[in-house]
This record gives structure tokens, sequence and C-alpha cells, in this order.
């Protein structure tokens, strides 16, 4: 099992990207979560088959506005599952 842990940077809080990103991420049968962190950045921890993780990113980054990601972090793990389904989580 991969786990991608991303940290997006923009204009991701406000318009719906926490949302999208659960949809996302459902449609894909990933488990984690997502959620918002201080100002302008979403983190994200979401776990799966790689190839899958990487397509999930890359679709993420291509978002139009009102989405806006100026820089992202993003880093993947080999791990034993952690969780049984995705959600959004509440702020840090």
């Amino acid at each position: 099992m991969i786990e991608l842990r991303a940290s997006f940077y923009g204009t991701v809080q406000g318009v719906g990207f926490r949302y999208k990103v659960d949809k996302l991420a459902r449609s894909f049968g990933f488990s984690g979560w997502v959620r918002n962190v201080g100002s302008n950045q979403v983190e994200l921890v979401a776990q799966g088959d790689k190839n899958q993780l990487d397509v999930f990113l890359s679709q993420i980054k291509k978002w139009p506005l009102p989405v806006r990601i100026d820089r992202t972090e993003e880093a993947f793990f080999e791990i034993e599952n952690r969780f049984n389904s995705f959600e959004i989580r509440r702020n840090s």
C-alpha cells in the first residue's frame, strides 16, 4: 500500500477544494483524509495504488479557477493501510 501526503498552497480554501478532492478520492476508492491548514493551505493523505495516486494528483493540479495552486509539496510512503474510508476533516 502506498500513501500520498501532500500540501497544496494558493487559492485552495473557500473554493470547494476539499469537497472536490473528497469526491475524486472516493471515485478512485482511496482511503485517507483532506483538511484545511492555516491560511491558504490544504493537507491531503490518500492511500492506494501508486499509479492511481499519480493520476489523482495530476488531476488535482489541473483544476480550473477559482482553484489556484501556487505550490505543492508531496511525498509517497510504503505503509500498512491505516484508514477505512476517505473523509474531510476539521481544520487543524
